[in-house]
């Protein structure tokens, strides 16, 4: 339970950050949800002998492995662009302003969805 909390948080994290500049990040993240979901009941799906829920996960598996392979490793090499772009902003005065008020939607939603999972950490 607090492991999916934390990647979900941290995904989310990285999508408002690095993800606005990586295209390759948002289909790394989705493909390893595809993977994830799928992977976490297939087994259970073939000793329940459901073999076309069983085999429809499978083909999930399979079908996200290529991407999150390609993508994934491209997203390496936007991680390094996005760490460069953001020093260039850090240096700027003007541009740091300006990214904070046009990211301030995203910081906000990011720390109420936070507050909100801790506050109902329980459940």
């Amino acid at each position: 339970m607090y492991t999916t909390f934390g990647f979900v948080f941290l995904f989310n994290a990285n999508q408002a950050s690095v993800g606005q500049i990586s295209g390759n990040i948002s289909l790394c993240q989705s493909n390893i949800t595809v993977l994830y979901n799928a992977s976490s009941g297939v087994v259970g799906e073939y000793e329940d002998e459901y073999y076309a829920e069983a085999g429809r996960s499978t083909y999930d598996i399979l079908k996200s492995i290529d991407p999150i392979l390609t993508s994934c490793y491209f997203s390496i090499f936007e991680y390094y662009v996005a760490i460069e772009e953001y020093k260039a902003t850090a240096k700027s005065l003007s541009k740091l302003t300006y990214n904070f008020a046009h990211n301030l939607g995203s910081i906000y939603d990011l720390t109420e969805e936070g507050i909100n999972r801790s506050l109902d950490i329980e459940n």
